[in-house]
């Protein structure tokens, strides 16, 4: 099917901001290689798949593939440079918290770019569940979607009242704070909640109380702190050096 209506441009385009997607339980993917990926990993969510190139998806279902210009795919791409395709996909239905392992709690993070890198970089490390306080940024905003690079797809990402979750949780809670031990230092355990903070105040009042394992990213520069992206990295790669994911 070729072609795109004025009003289907309008009910995409509504997708850009929550209150729409939330709404209607769907959230947009661009780019070919993330439609790619949705096709390979998540291709239930798939409802429809808008390109300008005909050829890249032709092995897919017909019915859901509908072939535009490259003038209407900017009216309903989210980027300032669209990528060819863009997809409509379903909400996860994501699976129970599994608290087992080594899991990753952002608290206030609200950075579409930062929390995108996390969660790519979280997968790349081996966690397997995100757990997010409600005022988080959604996981479905399309600068999250896109700094994701696919990993979204791929993750239980579930958003909680953060304080009483951590309350009933068993195993240590990990924090980076300026008054923590020295990461690099610090006994890991093989089951742990790593809490990361929002990017402007760190970690919440109604948290820092439950962080009994405080961690400190020893430095040497001027600069106050580091990105909240970064420093999940750096965290992650050092439970992953002690072989804990």
């Amino acid at each position: 099917m070729s072609g795109i209506s004025k009003n289907k441009i309008k009910f995409i385009r509504s997708l850009h901001q929550k209150k729409y997607r939330d709404e209607n339980s769907l959230f947009m993917v661009e780019g070919v290689k993330m439609i790619q990926e949705a096709l390979r990993d998540r291709n239930e969510l798939i409802q429809e798949i808008y390109t300008t190139d005909p050829t890249v998806f032709e092995n897919d279902r017909k019915e859901r593939i509908h072939v535009i210009s490259a003038k209407e795919l900017e009216q309903i791409s989210a980027l300032k440079t669209p990528q060819k395709a863009l997809a409509i996909l379903a909400y996860k239905k994501d699976n129970e918290v599994d608290t087992n392992g080594i899991i990753l709690a952002l608290d206030g993070i609200q950075d579409p770019g930062n929390f995108g890198t996390i969660v790519r970089t979280a997968e790349w490390f081996g966690i397997q569940t995100i757990i997010c306080s409600e005022d988080a940024v959604d996981q479905y905003n399309p600068k999250c979607v896109q700094a994701s690079m696919g990993s979204m797809l791929r993750l239980t990402i579930s958003y909680k009242a953060l304080a009483p979750f951590i309350e009933s949780y068993d195993n240590p809670v990990y924090g980076t704070l300026l008054s923590g031990n020295d990461c690099y230092q610090e006994d890991f355990t093989e089951n742990g909640m790593i809490v990361m903070g929002n990017e402007g105040n760190g970690i919440s009042d109604a948290i820092l109380p439950l962080i009994n394992k405080p961690l400190l990213i020893p430095g040497s520069g001027k600069t106050e702190s580091l990105n909240v992206s970064i420093a999940t990295g750096i965290i992650l790669s050092e439970f992953k050096r002690r072989r804990l994911l």
